[in-house]
């Protein structure tokens, strides 16, 4: 018995053996696939988001024009001190000479180091020029970009030089120990044109130095300030009246001073049946005297959107076939936060033509703000692309007429 239990047992041992043998192993589980991210490491593309930012707007230079002076002169004109201009004054009595938009390069004061011992005018009154002292042989230098006039020792004043500048003015030059350039030379501001000395009627050596215009002499100290050596920042209006010239000094023209434009007060009269315009059977003009909102709305409606963005609207007038829109432009946040950046004023106000309004032409008048660049010494203007090119109509204005009309200019709307 015990013999067949135990047989039993072998039996089944081998049977679970071979089953065992037989039995093929489960397969594993596939890993899983891992994915690679880039690195930091890794460089991005350089993409350049400029396009997306608006361009900066140009900065004009202001430039002080050249007036059309006479070059070419006469023996007269080469020996003689108090000599007219022919092209000066000739148009009307007025002259104008913006000593602000001269930069820092095209002045000089004539004697660098040299302090004055005699004002204009003195103690008799008869003195036509400043007295400026240094030493002896000291280099005296042109004030500004001109050409010689004269050249040659002439009565008191001893040596003397006369330089007729591009701007209208003239500078004399005397009691100099020697003169550098003769008649004819075209000198630059700052070049030296004579040495300091004592010729003619003078007690010590020092340079006698005046301005005139169209032969009259005027105080120097309205062109520079003699104290500190500098060009004032001035205009000059010069008026001829007989053979004197008036000069005046002023802070700055009248058209260019800031501020916006103050409107008459509205015609007191009865309202009209459209009601709220006042109407002056006199003049046929309404006033449209409306607060900022009402502005703000009409702007919003019939303006470019560059004006709108760039410029207030300051003043309405109404006429029987015209509107006129005034504008002036803003004052951009970066100028008003810059304390190197001063506001002087106002350049020429512009007309631009706008579309019409109900069968009445639109006059967009538009003035750009003059400003002074402090660490730079210059003045400057933005500029904006308002107006179409060779007309005086805004863009959008400009492309209707072209596509209604074609190129031809003639007999548009409104003209």
């Amino acid at each position: 018995m015990a013999s067949k239990i135990h047989n039993g047992i072998l039996i089944l041992t081998l049977i679970l053996f071979a089953s065992c043998r037989t039995q093929k192993p489960a397969p594993r589980p596939a890993p899983p696939e891992t994915v690679d991210f880039p690195t930091a490491n890794i460089p991005l593309p350089v993409v350049d988001f400029n396009f997306m930012l608006p361009e900066a707007p140009e900065l004009a230079v202001c430039h002080s024009p050249r007036k059309d002076i006479t070059e070419a002169f006469t023996p007269r004109d080469k020996s003689q001190i108090a000599i007219k201009d022919p092209k000066l004054f000739d148009e009307n009595n007025t002259e104008i000479i913006d000593l602000s938009l001269i930069p820092a390069g095209e002045y000089a004061f004539p004697l660098p180091n040299g302090n004055v011992i005699s004002p204009y005018g003195g103690r008799r009154r008869h003195h036509s020029g400043v007295d400026i002292k240094t030493c002896a042989n000291d280099t005296i230098v042109s004030a500004f970009d001109g050409i010689v006039r004269m050249a040659k020792p002439f009565a008191a004043y001893g040596n003397v030089i006369v330089v007729r500048h591009y701007n209208g003015l003239e500078t004399i030059y005397s009691h100099n120990s020697k003169n550098l350039v003769k008649p004819g030379d075209r000198v630059l501001a700052g070049q030296p044109i004579a040495l300091t000395g004592r010729t003619g009627r003078a007690t010590t050596e020092h340079l006698h130095f005046e301005t005139r215009i169209n032969g009259v002499h005027f105080n120097p100290n309205i062109v520079f300030n003699m104290a500190k050596r500098k060009l004032r920042s001035k205009c000059l209006v010069c008026t001829q009246k007989g053979n004197n010239v008036i000069v005046k000094s002023v802070d700055i023209l009248p058209h260019q001073k800031a501020g916006p434009y103050v409107p008459p007060p509205p015609y007191k009269g009865s309202p009209d049946k459209s009601g709220g315009k006042f109407f002056n059977s006199i003049e046929n003009l309404h006033l449209c005297t409306m607060n900022n909102q009402g502005l703000l709305a009409l702007a919003q409606l019939i303006l470019p959107s560059e004006i709108l963005s760039n410029f207030e609207v300051v003043r309405v007038e109404e006429e029987a076939s015209l509107i006129r829109i005034y504008l002036d432009e803003s004052v951009k946040a970066e100028y008003k936060e810059n304390p190197e950046i001063e506001s002087k004023g106002f350049c020429e106000a512009v007309t631009i033509r706008d579309f019409p309004i109900r069968d009445k032409g639109v006059d967009l008048i538009v003035r750009r703000r003059k400003w002074y660049d402090k660490q730079n010494n210059r003045y400057f203007s933005d500029s904006y692309d308002l107006k179409a090119e060779e007309t005086r109509y805004s863009k959008e204005f400009a492309a209707f007429l072209k596509g209604v009309y074609g190129d031809d200019s003639y007999d548009l709307p409104f003209a």
